[in-house]
Parts: structure tokens; C-alpha cells; sequence
């Protein structure tokens, strides 16, 4: 699925925290021109599939997702072949994101997905991305929704939630 080299050049915690499995079936595992190749397996445990795949869009591409309404489709499922293309992913999975940023040593995807956060707040989703900023910890984020709030005072006194 992901080319160890790469991988353990651009995130070289993800690896170093796996567990190893050995060695894959070669059967299942036929390059271009029908050679066999043997692939070393790992499990990340600890970090979803959906969050893993981000993970991996940035080490190949440097692919920053955008961040969109909770109720917006699934991204799809076409692996990385689209490393180069925003992907639109939830706030509940921007914060994992950002989450695994921290874990995994990835401070310049942090600051660019906190940045992404912030240009994608409304009124609509400031309360969640400040509560959720507050809980995890997320440096910057808590900051930048408070500016949010003054700036638009007005607006959030006159809502009635």
C-alpha cells in the first residue's frame, strides 16, 4: 500500500510506532510486469483508516484537506492516486488529523490544516471547533476562534442556540 522508503523518510514516527507482521503473501503481490515482489507488512494501531489515508496524501503530495459541513459525503476511496487534490474531510476528522500531527511529528501539516480550519469557520461550526479546540489542546486554534468570536459579536449574541 505505502512505499517503506517514503514513508520512513517523511514520517518516520508512524513506522517506528507500528507493529511488525512480516513479510506479505508474494502471491498477492505482482508489480507492473508480472514480477513478484516481497513487501514488509506493519499495523498502525491507534489511528483510523480515514486518518491514516490523510496521513499518507501528505507524505506523498503534501495534500492538504479542506474542511467542510459534518453532513458532507464520505472522501473517496481512490487510494492515493489523487495525492495532489484537496480532499474535503468533516471537523470531527480534521481534529483527528490534527491529533495525529502531534503524535506523528508532523508540524507542518498541523499548521497548515489549523490554518484550513480557521479559514473554513462560520457560524455554523465556531461553537464545535472551539469546544473541540479547547478539549484536545489544539495550540493557535482556540486563539484563532476567539478572533472569530469578536469579530463577529454581534452575530453570535443574536443567535438563540
Amino acid at each position: 500500500f505505502a512505499n517503506a522508503a517514503i514513508v520512513e523518510a517523511r514520517l518516520p514516527a508512524l513506522l517506528s510506532s507500528a507493529e511488525p507482521l512480516g513479510e506479505a503473501d508474494p502471491a498477492l503481490l505482482v508489480d507492473d510486469h508480472g514480477r513478484r515482489s516481497a513487501v514488509r507488512q506493519v499495523r498502525v494501531c491507534g489511528l483510523a483508516r480515514q486518518t491514516l489515508v490523510l496521513l499518507l496524501r501528505w507524505v506523498y503530495g503534501e495534500a492538504v484537506p479542506t474542511v467542510g459541513a459534518e453532513d458532507e459525503p464520505e472522501p473517496s476511496r481512490n487510494r492515493l492516486a489523487s495525492a495532489s487534490t484537496s480532499q474535503v474531510v468533516s471537523v470531527t476528522v480534521a481534529f483527528d488529523l490534527l491529533e495525529a500531527c502531534g503524535a506523528y511529528e508532523q508540524e507542518r501539516l498541523s499548521a497548515l490544516l489549523r490554518e484550513t480550519m480557521l479559514e473554513a469557520l462560520d457560524m455554523n461550526s465556531f461553537a464545535a471547533v472551539l469546544r473541540e479546540s479547547h478539549v484536545r489542546q489544539i495550540p493557535g486554534l482556540k486563539q484563532g476562534c476567539m478572533r472569530f468570536a469578536l469579530h463577529n459579536f454581534d452575530k453570535l449574541v443574536e443567535r438563540p442556540e
